[in-house]
């Protein structure tokens, strides 16, 4: 494949990062230590005006410490309080799977289309929405994963797109709504640029990036594992890990096709 910069597919952990709410803090805790006295030690019942002047000083500053800060941090209060929430399946069904015709000169086939589907679960609308394929495996021996040779990290397809001109980032996800994102499309090894490929007569899995490769950069039959960020303008990337078992087999029937042509499970990461 050919060689790109490596995007980071590692998220932040959140916790490196203080919530709204604590920078709202380590702004006005300053303004109290500096702007308030401290209330004489005296037994509550035996306040006078000096104490409970005090005290009003502290309502005051608090007041006023908590009004800046809301005017400071408001739209990042907003963000944490309510944001778009992107989920992501996939699941050897229709519609998540389907088959569609191909034409290639004069042959005439099928092949199935692995898509994401994606939804916001959230209660804001999510801005820019984009999928990106961060890292893949390969499991040699079992249970033992392996990074893909010469993968490169690239942005998915959009789904009932321009062929030639791809959708990679969709306007935006309301609540509520989804919209599918293509991951790969298992072809018909009768495809007359399978035929004279290693391993001919099974099936391949074509990864749907943003830059389509060659057939000779499809997938062998296999256990393959990938990392998927699903991102928008105004969210941060949330990881869900596909693994998918391709066998090599083929059917024109789909039911035969989800049962024994391939499995698939997503996890979030």
């Amino acid at each position: 494949m050919r060689s790109f910069s490596r995007r980071n597919s590692r998220m932040a952990d959140p916790r490196d990062r203080p919530a709204p709410y604590q920078r709202v803090w380590h702004t006005i805790r300053p303004m109290l230590i500096l702007q308030v006295p401290p209330v004489p030690p005296v037994p509550a019942h035996h306040w006078g005006a000096a104490q409970w002047g005090t005290v009003a000083q502290w309502v005051g500053a608090v007041v006023t410490a908590v009004a800046i800060g809301v005017a400071l941090f408001k739209e990042s209060i907003i963000r944490w309080l309510r944001h778009p929430e992107l989920t992501a399946r996939l699941e050897a069904r229709h519609p998540d799977c389907v088959k569609t015709p191909l034409k290639h000169g004069e042959w005439w086939g099928s092949r199935y289309f692995l898509r994401l589907w994606i939804r916001n679960e959230g209660d804001v609308r999510a801005e820019k929405v984009e999928v990106f394929l961060a890292r893949a495996w390969v499991e040699h021996k079992v249970g033992s994963w392996e990074e893909l040779p010469q993968f490169t990290p690239m942005n998915l397809r959009w789904s009932n797109g321009d062929w030639k001109n791809p959708t990679i980032y969709v306007d935006g996800i309301s609540p509520g709504m989804s919209r599918y994102c293509d991951l790969g499309a298992i072809s018909d090894p009768a495809h007359p640029d399978l035929k004279s490929l290693p391993e001919a007569g099974k099936t391949r899995l074509g990864l749907q990036f943003e830059f389509l490769g060659p057939a000779s950069e499809y997938l062998l039959p296999g256990k393959y594992k990938f990392e998927i960020l699903v991102a928008a303008s105004n969210r941060e990337p949330v990881a869900y890990f596909v693994e998918i078992h391709l066998t090599g087999l083929w059917s024109e029937d789909e039911k035969e096709m989800f049962k024994n042509g391939f499995t698939v499970t997503v996890r979030k990461g």
